[in-house]
């Protein structure tokens, strides 16, 4: 039988690292060694990757350099304990407070109290039934005197006058007979020297904001005269006809 016969040998290339694997098999092929992967990685991303890895391990050992520091501290701390020195006793739940040099003024769900902040004693207390205090808002009034801007659970806002123990309450800002054409007052804000008053209302399209002027000088004669003659001690609590609060701008936020 003839065949055929190459003068020439076959040129066998050197194994490669590459060829071991063929490529049948390289679907079935699983590396057992995770770390093989980072073998194979080429040039520049080798040197990158070992690279990240020291930083790693440096601040790895930074971190456990640390954390015996930081648990001995800890055990070394002793943190204060504050225990009350006196108690305030205030009928009903308290929602809000405000405290200024000498007095502390909480809302609470009948009304409004003032303690005395060195004594704990209860000065006087302006109470309603029903009516929630939610907010309260503090301003100096000349001297030791404050102004007080309160809103309840309705959304009516108030003013409220603190001279010389007594409480007065001043004026209703958005109090209606009926109730379903209420606006509600979403904020306020009173000036620091109580020249001013603003009220954020709310109706049933629309909101805008509600400035006032305050007379503060005609009230503080008003009220000297109240409590010379028509408060004879302190702790009372009076509805006074004090001057309507003229209203200085008025201006629409939103529609």
């Amino acid at each position: 039988m003839p065949f055929y016969l190459r003068k020439q040998h076959f040129d066998i290339p050197p194994p490669t690292e590459k060829d071991w694997l063929k490529k049948d098999e390289e679907e079935n092929f699983f590396l057992n060694d995770p770390d093989q992967l980072l073998d194979s990685l080429p040039q520049p991303f080798c040197m990158i990757n070992k690279i990240l890895k020291d930083l790693f391990e440096r601040a790895w050992d930074r971190i456990e350099e640390r954390r015996p520091l930081q648990e001995t501290k800890q055990q070394s701390f002793t943190p204060l304990l504050c225990h009350p020195t006196n108690k305030l006793m205030v009928s009903g739940r308290v929602n809000c407070l405000s405290a200024s040099e000498g007095y502390i003024f909480i809302g609470h769900s009948t009304g409004i109290s003032v303690f005395s902040s060195t004594t704990c004693e209860n000065l006087c207390t302006w109470e309603v039934t029903k009516l929630e205090i939610c907010t309260i808002q503090l301003a100096v009034f000349g001297g030791t005197s404050h102004l007080l801007g309160t809103v309840d659970e309705m959304g009516f806002a108030r003013l409220f006058l603190f001279v010389r123990e007594n409480l007065l309450h001043i004026r209703s800002i958005n109090e209606v007979e009926d109730i379903s054409k209420r606006n509600i007052c979403m904020a306020l804000e009173l000036s620091p020297e109580s020249d001013y008053a603003g009220f954020l209302l709310q109706g049933s399209s629309e909101s805008w904001l509600e400035i006032y002027r305050l007379p503060k000088d005609a009230w503080q004669k008003e009220t000297e005269h109240l409590h010379a003659i028509a408060l004879p001690g302190s702790g009372s609590v009076k509805d006074t006809g004090l001057n309507q609060l003229p209203v200085q701008e008025k201006s629409m936020v939103k529609k």
